[in-house]
């Protein structure tokens, strides 16, 4: 392993090695299932790790991400899960539901209900994998930090005379790709007031790449549509000061980040209810909450957008405002610290073991 530390904070990189004994068995069961049994080696070789590590160190909370089932082989003691995902439904292929995928989403089902602690950041998201897999103390919503380095640069991307409509994410089927073009095209067809900045990589969509869509509405629309692969964080940050609307049409996310920095900079929003945004986002009050997933129904939400009374418009805006106050990162960190906090008065209750330095200071 390789470690980084700078400021407080240590990074390590653990390498994923397969005891010498085990390697013909890997080998092997990798020709068949070569996903699965990757999950299953790194979370050996993370955990192996860190079982060596508080021995020589005291470690009192580790927190366990679902993705790529890392809590398989979990040190139980002072351990929680978050969820970022849920490999069932982050799928931009569902058409291909192959035996190497149907193990992976066993083992991360498996690796979660290990857990007697699961936060995530979002409700609709908590709702699925808490009607599926049944936790016995439910999951926990803690809200996600607004970022501190959200400084724009002076790069301008408006056009004169022009709306500005943004979206910021990887371009594939399980972040609304189909919907957003299938929008943008709507709306073009009937209004040229407004700019479509479209920022993130090609992704696929039911297993073909997108990249002939997105060149497609390119040279349809050469005055209404530009594409980004990427941009850096300083000029996102400006993208969304000069945007009046920020689309958010995921098909299934876990509270984006986009909706907290665009919202931050003043962008109006407006997303798909299944996007796990209903902590923030209030449909009417502060953004644009759909249900449907009809271009033509999104497209006329954008037109109302954009021709919105300018008064209603900053009360919503005001109302946001309002909202990001539980996403300040001092309430939202005293959120999980309350978390740890429960989790370790359960932990040494249960365990019978006196208190540590970092327990006594949780209960204080």
């Amino acid at each position: 392993s390789r470690n980084l530390e700078f400021d407080g904070i240590k990074v390590v990189e653990v390498d994923c090695r397969t005891p010498l004994a085990l390697k013909p068995l890997v080998k092997l069961l990798s020709i068949m299932a070569p996903g699965a049994v990757s999950h299953t080696m790194s979370s050996w070789a993370l955990n192996s790790h860190l079982r060596r590590t508080r021995r020589r160190e005291d470690i009192d909370v580790i927190q366990y991400t679902n993705w790529k089932s890392v809590g398989l082989f979990r040190l139980k003691k002072g351990s929680l899960v978050r969820i970022s995902s849920y490999d069932r439904l982050w799928d931009n292929n569902p058409g291909d539901q192959n035996p190497d995928k149907r193990l992976c989403r066993w083992l991360e089902s498996t690796a979660l209900r290990r857990f007697s602690t699961i936060i995530g950041p979002g409700e609709y998201l908590a709702s699925i994998v808490f009607s599926e897999l049944k936790p016995s103390k439910g999951i926990t919503i803690v809200p996600t930090a607004i970022g501190t380095y959200m400084s724009p640069s002076n790069r301008s991307f408006a056009k004169q005379g022009k709306r500005l409509v943004m979206y910021a994410g990887t371009l594939s089927r399980i972040k609304g790709v189909e919907l957003l073009l299938g929008t943008i095209d709507r709306y073009l067809e009937q209004h040229s007031d407004a700019v479509f900045l479209v920022v993130g990589k090609v992704g696929s969509a039911n297993g073909r790449s997108v990249k002939n869509d997105i060149e497609s509405i390119t040279v349809k629309h050469p005055d209404h549509f530009i594409h980004i692969d990427h941009l850096d964080k300083q000029d996102l940050m400006a993208a969304y000061s000069e945007a009046e609307l920020v689309l958010i049409p995921s098909l299934i996310d876990n509270f984006p980040n986009t909706a907290l920095e665009a919202a931050y900079h003043g962008a109006l929003l407006m997303a798909s209810d299944s996007a796990s945004l209903g902590s923030l986002l209030i449909h009417g009050e502060n953004a644009w909450v759909l249900s449907t997933r009809s271009p033509d129904t999104w497209a006329a939400a954008i037109r109302e957008a954009l021709t919105l009374d300018a008064l209603k418009a900053d009360r919503m805006r005001a109302n946001m405002r309002q909202r990001l106050e539980a996403h300040k990162p001092e309430k939202a960190v005293a959120a999980l610290y309350e978390v740890y906090r429960e989790m370790m008065k359960t932990t040494y209750r249960e365990s019978g073991e006196p208190s540590k330095k970092g327990y006594n200071e949780l209960e204080a």
